[in-house]
């Protein structure tokens, strides 16, 4: 498949032993350096994972609650850096962390209660949706000599939560958690392109790199649908094995979270947050190919970059 598959789990109690204290939230690789970068949401700060060592190598702190993680580069005196930026829910600001001295370099505010954000193809744009106001902001992440700043916040659905930067066209994919919406946008106007309705509440959504499917978790819901995006409509649901009868309720009814793509795209691998367990399907057939037992509340993957063949995969756990 191209890269080794790291599992997160959990949402209130952390059941991965190379992240401590607090609940693991959002995940990020970066490829060259082989770290890995998880916010721990419960807390203020993001642990920094060696993925060789598999050991919490620092932490940095950047605000209480962070949410989002994204990853990019910028211009610094000539020569490209690569930079984290991390939503923080309780001062409603973008931050931005050097991610080679891992300190933090920069602060703005984008609004109430920002989720998870996603980066323009380029770079230069973060998209970061506000949970709190029912927008999304688009900010200009600036480079040498330039502060970054807040371009505009455009109304969307109710509850905006997940973003994605699609692979071929470049755009942006925004999900309204209530509103029960993708909202996809032209990454250069930043104007609304056009909508896809949801029977469902829409949680995590893994995109094909194509961009003609996506496969989109829903609350209260243990399983995923499948939306055409040229067509913009659902056109599958699938639901997942049955859980025990007296499984519980989960928190915001999440049965289901975190879905990813293998990087062939040969695979779908989805967490069953209320089942303790992760699944494969295979594609495009969606035929149940294995279920995996895990700790509580599995919640995120990330695609692990394999030494032997050098491939990066290009999918990371988003959203949440």
């Amino acid at each position: 498949m191209g890269g080794r598959i790291v599992v997160f789990a959990a949402l209130w109690v952390n059941l991965v032993s190379v992240v401590s204290e607090a609940a693991a939230g959002n995940v990020a690789c970066v490829p060259s350096g082989g770290k890995l970068y998880v916010d721990v949401s419960a807390a203020d700060y993001i642990e920094v994972i060696d993925l060789t060592t598999r050991q919490v190598v620092d932490r940095i702190t950047v605000g209480q609650h962070p949410h989002g993680l994204a990853l990019g580069c910028r211009m610094i005196a000539g020569r490209a850096r690569e930079f984290l930026y991390v939503t923080v829910e309780s001062t409603g600001e973008l931050v931005i962390v050097d991610a080679q001295r891992r300190q933090v370099v920069g602060r703005v505010k984008v609004g109430e209660v920002p989720n998870q954000l996603t980066l323009t193809q380029d770079g230069a744009i973060a998209y970061v949706p506000l949970r709190g106001e029912a927008k999304v902001a688009v900010v200009e992440l600036g480079s040498e000599g330039r502060e970054p700043k807040v371009l505009k916040r455009i109304p969307i659905g109710e509850w905006p939560h997940n973003s994605y930067t699609g692979q071929t066209t470049g755009r942006i994919y925004v999900t309204s958690f209530k509103g029960k919406k993708i909202h996809v946008f032209d990454p250069k106007t930043h104007e609304l392109l056009f909508e896809i309705d949801f029977p469902g509440e829409v949680r995590p959504v893994a995109l094909t790199r194509d961009e003609t499917r996506a496969y989109v978790a829903e609350s209260d819901f243990h399983g995923f649908v499948l939306a055409d995006i040229p067509a913009r409509k659902v056109i599958q649901r699938v639901e997942l094995p049955p859980l025990p009868p007296e499984t519980p309720e989960p928190f915001l009814k999440t049965y289901v979270h975190g879905l990813t793509l293998s990087p062939d795209e040969k695979e779908l691998w989805v967490t069953s947050c209320a089942g303790a367990a992760v699944y494969a399907y295979s594609l495009p057939d969606l035929k149940l190919l294995a279920k995996v037992p895990t700790g509580k509340f599995p919640h995120w993957f990330a695609w692990e970059k394999r030494a032997d063949t050098g491939e990066t995969p290009f999918d990371f756990a988003q959203g949440k």
